[in-house]
């Protein structure tokens, strides 16, 4: 398996000097990252883009709660896991009853659960639908697909479309002409469904944002040459410090994911936003349910390939993660 292209860390200040003024930039945050660093964040935010309200994305709902805000009306949230588990409506609706809130979508299990979450806060949540670009991870494709998933979203009252996402729009790609060829192409798919979106709406949704589509983790040497959408890199290591995970159930040497997507009978995708399972090329096997093998390893994401009992996996599924040599890990509850 290809490995994922590495991205250069680089400081707020730097990433701003390389952005077009039309590229909104909404840092991933990792968790911990203590108060006044936050603090100076949001401030470099509102520095740079006086005119936008501060956008902070989040790849888990543990993260997006752990956020240091005293003040959570000035910064809207972009949370860029899907919902699956009915128990987790609670903790998206106090999100939202918090922050203006986006959450990226690739199912329609992942609509129905996120209306239930805006309901039940009594206020709008804006979707990003995740495109597929063609490997079988998170995402609808592009297309019909895609608008039947919008439509959908159109039909619930307390959701809101905002556009499309691309979680790794460069992926397998090392070149920098090869990055760029990736990157126009995953645009050129989500511009030809939000056009044919158009010809079908009957509002305009996407008027009220900063963006239609959303990148994540786009290689920094693409940035300057990069105009007109939204960006999540996750914020660099450097600037964060380790801090404890939430306690786990588990033993030591395994590790849960989640069922998050189910592309086909035989093929499903898990996540697990444990650090040890963004390791790249480390070779997971799966130790519970039997049946289940994994096939392909794209950060937190895991295609699983499905046979007897395993067969039965469904989305909000629990699944196990072990490593061959049973070496300690940190779990971490998605």
């Amino acid at each position: 398996m290809s490995r994922q292209p590495e991205f250069a860390a680089a400081d707020i200040d730097t990433t701003f000097s390389t952005l077009s003024s039309a590229t909104h930039w909404c840092p991933q945050i990792r968790v911990p990252c203590p108060a006044p660093q936050f603090a100076q964040i949001l401030q470099l935010l509102h520095t740079h883009a006086p005119h936008r309200t501060p956008e902070i994305a989040c790849a888990d709902l543990h993260t997006a709660e752990q956020l240091p805000l005293n003040h959570a009306q000035d910064c809207r949230l972009l949370l860029c896991c899907p919902i699956v588990r009915p128990l987790d409506v609670p903790r998206l609706a106090a999100l939202a009853a918090a922050y203006s809130c986006s959450v990226v979508v690739g199912h329609f299990r992942h609509v129905e659960l996120v209306a239930a979450a805006a309901q039940a806060a009594s206020r709008r949540i804006s979707i990003l639908i995740e495109l597929s670009m063609g490997r079988q991870l998170t995402g609808v494709t592009p297309g019909p697909d895609a608008c039947n998933l919008a439509s959908a979203v159109r039909r619930l009252p307390k959701l809101q479309l905002r556009g499309m996402f691309l979680r790794h729009p460069c992926h397998g790609a090392h070149e920098a002409e090869s990055q760029r060829r990736s990157l126009l192409s995953g645009l050129s798919m989500c511009r030809h469904t939000l056009q044919m979106l158009q010809q079908h709406a009957t509002d305009h949704d996407t008027t009220n944002h900063d963006s239609s589509i959303v990148l994540g983790q786009l290689p920094g040497t693409l940035l300057p040459d990069f105009h007109g959408a939204a960006v999540c890199n996750p914020w660099p290591h450097h600037n964060t410090t380790p801090g404890t995970h939430e306690p786990c159930p588990l033993s030591p040497s395994v590790m849960p994911a989640l069922i998050i997507a189910r592309p086909a009978l035989d093929l499903c995708v898990a996540a697990s936003f444990a650090e040890a399972a963004a390791v790249p090329d480390r070779p997971w096997q799966i130790s519970r349910p039997a049946g289940a093998v994994i096939t392909d390893h794209v950060g937190n994401y895991f295609t699983l390939q499905l046979d007897g009992a395993a067969l039965d996996l469904k989305i909000g599924d629990e699944i196990e993660l072990e490593p061959p040599s049973r070496s300690p890990i940190r779990p971490c509850h998605p």
